[in-house]
């Protein structure tokens, strides 16, 4: 039985298409790992896919260009360099799933099929997506993109920063301790460091959630208690 490594670009989808991607690949063989690739604040309907069947939930923050707002393939890149790995690391994998709606992984699965001698599928919901001609083979799903509801901003107390700001700027200050060789960075200089741009409380509280749940551009924190709480890098 083929062993599947599903891959999924978040940002284009609808996270409603959970359970269908599920059904459609167990078609196909053994689902031997499930990944999503997005930004979670704008893309919240994929969390649940953690708990309902354990996928890993890779957070790729927007990358803002210095004209035209974010970068819209920053989580194409990390999904095909992600693919990539899996491929050197992981020869007992034999089939790869892309679920994407765009052309940009035609490389990928080109590489995949003619490279390594392995198959691509391709799971999509837009009608006439040429792209599927690319692939070992493929599968459209049923559009429920009308049914997505967006996470709306959270703001801290002085109304202008939002959440998404908020994470941001928590990756910035953790890379930066790590960086310098730190072995692990206490909430109180966390905080400090965070003065001004602060979220609601109840974003805090998640903070052990987050770290559980996301692959941070592929690189794992945890809190820990005890004392004075502190995140560490695994």
């Amino acid at each position: 039985m083929s062993r599947i490594i599903i891959l999924i670009d978040g940002d284009n989808l609808s996270g409603n298409c959970t359970n269908q991607i599920i059904q459609e690949a167990q078609k196909l063989g053994e689902i031997y790992e499930i990944h999503c690739f997005a930004n979670f604040l704008k893309k919240p309907n994929w969390t649940s896919g953690y708990f309902n069947c354990g996928m890993k939930l890779h957070f790729v923050p927007e990358i803002e260009r210095k004209k035209n707002g974010p970068d819209p393939n920053t989580s194409d890149i990390e999904l095909t360099v992600f693919a990539m790995k899996k491929l050197f690391k992981c020869p007992e994998i034999d089939t790869f799933i892309i679920v994407a709606d765009d052309k940009d992984y035609i490389p990928l699965a080109k590489t995949i099929r003619e490279d390594f001698h392995k198959k691509s599928y391709l799971f999509y919901t837009q009608q006439g997506n040429r792209a599927a001609q690319a692939y070992d083979g493929a599968v459209i799903l049923q559009n429920d993109t009308d049914k997505v509801t967006e996470n709306k901003p959270i703001e801290n107390n002085n109304g202008n920063k939002s959440e998404n700001v908020f994470l941001n700027r928590t990756l910035e200050v953790l890379d930066k301790y790590f960086k310098n060789g730190a072995e692990y960075v206490s909430l109180s200089v966390l905080g400090m460091e965070l003065k001004g741009v602060k979220p609601k409380n109840k974003f805090l509280k998640n903070l052990q959630e987050l770290f559980n749940n996301y692959s941070i551009l592929n690189v794992s924190y945890s809190l820990i208690g005890g004392g004075e709480s502190r995140i560490v890098k695994k």
